[in-house]
């Protein structure tokens, strides 16, 4: 009869495991797999207990390794230890003795039996009544033994197929062998353990629990679109030269995410606009314009988003001759083309024109 399992216990996994994860992945107890389940960094924290991990011990699927779980330890000592569990089901032992039910696949070339790789977990209930009472631990360089954990409840150790070492701990046999010594018993939990005291770092593709895969992926975060930065520079400076020519460079301008920048609309101040692709354009103020400020505002958009940016250039007085060429009442000239026809020279100065008769220079002879 199926029943709830509501904790693993503290024996076994620590007392900051004591709570069932509340998520549960469909086809775990039953023998009709759907094919591979994608297990991206949200589902892994909320379907997998890590509780077990230690403070130098980590289990990370992030975007530097997208398709894989990273699973690793920082040194050598008591503090290193790497682990997760997937919980809440309960299947018969019985029925899921088969070595190939069971499997840590690793990204690339998988490290040699030898090497102190994660060992598959297996959390039994053995007398089946709703609480765990024992870990099997099944590593490569055992072959098909997996040996219990020394805190395993003694009745299970008194009831092992093997004692005495040579097998991982002093309690070990085949998961056959355990099954027909622990008929009744039941699978409520599986995973895997580092360390403690073990330095690795390994890159876990997937991990197989009878006809279940679960592979590890990480999923790009979906990020609400952000708007552009609008930015330009104008040359030569803000103020015109005597052509009221001014260069705009937007090129500065940014967007967040990368996007594409699309439109650069230009709003010169006096009226005049420019609708742009590039973000490079220039302006000339008509001559007649007024002297004084101007702003400019550019605005970018990337499609959806857009921003502005606003920038003051100043449009200088015409530069005076400091000689007033006004016409002459009744006469149809002007004070410089009379004074030119009477070969006068005009001299200006503070208090206004002075004019002069040039003469002629004199030529130098002998007597």
């Amino acid at each position: 009869m199926r029943k709830s399992f509501s904790a693993l216990t503290a024996a076994l996994l620590g007392a900051g495991s004591a709570v069932a994860l509340s998520v549960a992945l469909p086809g775990v107890a039953s023998a009709n797999c759907a094919g591979p389940k994608v297990i991206d960094q949200e589902i892994f924290g909320t379907t997998f207990n890590t509780s077990e991990t230690r403070a130098t011990g980590h289990n990370d699927i992030t975007a530097e390794n997208p398709e894989a779980l990273r699973v690793w330890t920082e040194g050598a000592t008591s503090t290193d230890k790497a682990a997760a569990y997937y919980t809440g089901f309960e299947v018969p032992l019985a029925a899921q003795t088969a070595q190939s039910n069971y499997a840590i696949n690793y990204l690339g070339t998988p490290p040699p039996a030898s090497a102190q790789q994660p060992g598959y977990q297996l959390v039994v209930d053995f007398d089946d009544n709703g609480t765990a009472d024992g870990i099997l631990i099944g590593e490569p360089v055992y072959g098909q033994n997996w040996w219990l954990n020394t805190t395993a409840a003694q009745f299970v150790k008194d009831g092992a197929p093997h004692t005495g070492g040579g097998g991982g701990s002093d309690w070990f046999g085949t998961l056959e062998e355990w099954s027909a010594k622990f008929e009744s018993a039941d699978i409520v939990s599986f995973g895997y353990s580092l360390g403690s005291g073990v330095k690795g770092d390994f890159l876990i593709d997937s991990i197989k629990f009878g006809c279940n895969v679960f592979d590890f992926q990480y999923a790009k975060k979906a990020q609400a679109n952000r708007a552009p930065v609008a930015a330009f520079a104008v040359a030569p400076g803000t103020e015109a030269t005597t052509t009221n020519d001014f260069a705009f460079d937007a090129t500065g301008s940014s967007d967040p995410d990368g996007d594409a920048i699309t439109r650069y609309f230009w709003d010169f101040g006096n009226g005049g606009t420019q609708d742009l692709k590039v973000p490079t354009t220039t302006y000339t103020y008509p001559a007649d314009t007024q002297p004084g400020s101007y702003t400019v505002t550019l605005t970018v958009s990337d499609g959806t988003l857009s921003s502005t940016k606003t920038g003051t250039v100043t449009i200088n007085p015409p530069v005076s001759s400091g000689v007033q060429d006004k016409p002459l009442p009744n006469t149809g000239a002007d004070v410089m083309t009379l004074a030119a026809l009477a070969g006068l020279g005009l001299v200006g100065s503070g208090a206004g024109i002075v004019i002069s008769r040039r003469r002629k220079a004199a030529s130098a002879h002998a007597a």
